[in-house]
C-alpha cells in the first residue's frame, strides 16, 4: 500500500478545557455535536473506573477514565484508527503524546476492523509531532492520525479520559 507521510500534515487538535471556545473555533470541529460532546467529557466523574460509559442518545460515543503508568515508549508501535476519533482529556499528572499523519488505513493488511486499529512503526524520515499534556489539556486525534500516548513527561502516571467518537457522526 502506497501512502505518503508528512509530519507537517498532522491533523491533531490541541487545547485546554478552560478555553473550549478557542478549541471549537477550529474548522475541523464545526459539527454541532462537538460542543456538547466536549462538555459531556468535561463533566465525567474524574476517578478512574476503567469502564466505558456512553454518551446520552449516541451509544456509539464512549469514554472511560483511566490511570495509566507513563514510561519511555519510543520503541512501541503507534496506533491509528480508521473509523474513530480518539480524544484524550488529561485530568491529573502529565504525559507526552507523539503523533503523525498516516491517512486511510482501511486497505492495510494488518488493519483490525473489529477493534478499528492498526499498530504502526514510524516510517524512515518521519519525525512525529510531540504534544505535552497536563491537567486540563485536551487532544483530538482524527482517524488517520497515528499516535503513541502515555509516554513519560515529568510524571510516572496520568489520569485521563479516553473517548472514542465515530467519524460517521461528526464528519472526518
Amino acid at each position: 500500500m502506497n501512502q505518503s507521510h508528512n509530519d507537517s500534515q498532522s491533523k491533531k487538535i490541541f487545547g485546554n478545557i478552560n478555553d473550549l471556545e478557542s478549541l471549537l473555533n477550529n474548522p475541523s470541529l464545526s459539527n454541532p455535536l462537538w460542543p456538547t460532546i466536549l462538555s459531556w467529557l468535561v463533566g465525567i466523574e474524574s476517578e478512574p473506573n476503567e469502564q466505558w460509559i456512553t454518551y446520552p442518545d449516541h451509544l456509539e460515543i464512549r469514554a472511560l477514565v483511566a490511570k495509566i503508568s507513563t514510561d519511555n515508549k519510543s520503541t512501541n508501535d503507534f496506533e491509528v484508527h480508521h473509523l474513530n476519533y480518539d480524544i484524550y482529556l488529561c485530568l491529573k499528572g502529565s504525559e507526552l503524546v507523539s503523533s503523525f499523519w498516516v491517512g486511510d488505513i482501511s486497505g492495510h493488511d494488518s488493519y483490525d476492523k473489529d477493534n478499528d486499529n492498526l499498530f504502526y512503526k514510524v516510517p524512515p524520515g518521519i519525525k512525529p509531532v510531540h504534544t505535552s499534556m497536563n491537567a486540563g489539556d485536551i487532544l483530538v486525534l482524527p482517524p488517520g492520525e497515528a499516535h503513541l500516548p502515555a509516554q513519560t513527561d515529568n510524571s510516572s502516571s496520568v489520569t485521563k479520559i479516553i473517548a472514542k467518537i465515530p467519524s460517521a457522526l461528526i464528519g472526518a
